[in-house]
C-alpha cells in the first residue's frame, strides 16, 4: 500500500465523519483521484458513504477498521526500523 493511501486511511480514521473535500486536503490527493480510490475502497468493503444533506460522510466498515489497525501497526514497525537504522548509522560515524 502506498504512503498516500495509508495517509488517506489515517485521515478517515481521525474523525467519525469526513467528506471528500476534507479527505482530499488531508491525504494530499486531487478530488477526482480520491473519488476513484473511494469507489474502490467502497467496493472492497473498507468504507461506507453515508448521505448527509448534499454530501456524503465517509465511515469505516468493520473490515475497514481492521485494515486501519493493520496499517497503523505496520507504520509503527516501519518507523521503529527506520529509527534503528538511523541510530546504527550514527554509531558507525563516531
Amino acid at each position: 500500500m502506498s504512503r498516500r493511501y495509508a495517509n488517506l486511511l489515517f485521515a478517515i480514521g481521525k474523525s467519525k465523519k469526513k467528506n471528500i473535500l476534507q479527505l482530499s486536503r488531508e491525504s494530499n490527493m486531487t478530488s477526482s483521484h480520491l473519488t476513484i480510490v473511494m469507489k474502490q475502497f467502497e467496493k472492497e468493503g473498507i468504507i461506507n458513504k453515508v448521505k448527509s444533506g448534499r454530501e456524503f460522510d465517509i465511515e469505516f466498515t468493520e473490515i475497514g477498521k481492521v485494515v486501519l489497525k493493520l496499517v497503523q501497526e505496520y507504520n509503527q514497525i516501519a518507523l521503529k526500523q527506520l529509527n534503528k537504522e538511523k541510530n546504527e548509522g550514527d554509531n558507525k560515524l563516531v
